[in-house]
């Protein structure tokens, strides 16, 4: 074969994989370029409940042990920790727990507590959030002075 056959044939397999991607994109609802690299976003039904609204609830009666931004993040560490485990098989979700709480990363000297804490946070997820069964992909905060500014990633399932 020579190489101009070789070549449009090669062009014409692209066209044809970005017709399908194009395809499944329309399928798949509408898209957005918002991450760098050539992803895509899917996001939500315009009206739905906001997961940083879920997430500060969620974590709201911890809240009075909160001082400073840096304590307001450990705590909604914990609290996606065990936002995530409740989403997971009990047995998957425990390992999770006993994973990061032994690795230390949450600034608590005691493994007791922050287990506690996290068992707490689960019972709380299976019977007051039951209905919102969206993993926390990430979260952001921003110190606005007089409050802070949560902002949440979560997939769409």
């Amino acid at each position: 074969m020579s190489i101009a056959r070789r070549r449009a044939k090669m062009e014409k397999l692209a066209r044809k994989r970005r017709r399908k991607q194009e395809a499944r994109a329309r399928r798949q609802g509408k898209r957005s370029p918002f991450f760098g690299g050539g992803s895509s976003c899917l996001f939500g039904p315009v009206g739905g409940v906001k997961m940083s609204d879920v997430l500060e609830a969620f974590v709201e009666p911890y809240s009075g042990f909160v001082n400073d931004v840096e304590a307001f993040r450990r705590l909604l560490t914990v609290g996606v920790l065990a936002w995530n485990a409740a989403l997971m098989p009990e047995a998957r979700g425990q390992r999770l727990v006993d994973d990061v709480v032994r690795k230390g990363e949450f600034g608590m000297e005691d493994e007791a507590s922050c287990r506690q804490l996290v068992r707490e946070l689960v019972h709380r997820k299976r019977t007051c959030f039951a209905d919102y069964c969206r993993p926390i992909l990430n979260f952001a905060v921003e110190d606005d002075g007089d409050s802070y500014h949560l902002t949440v990633l979560s997939a769409v399932v």
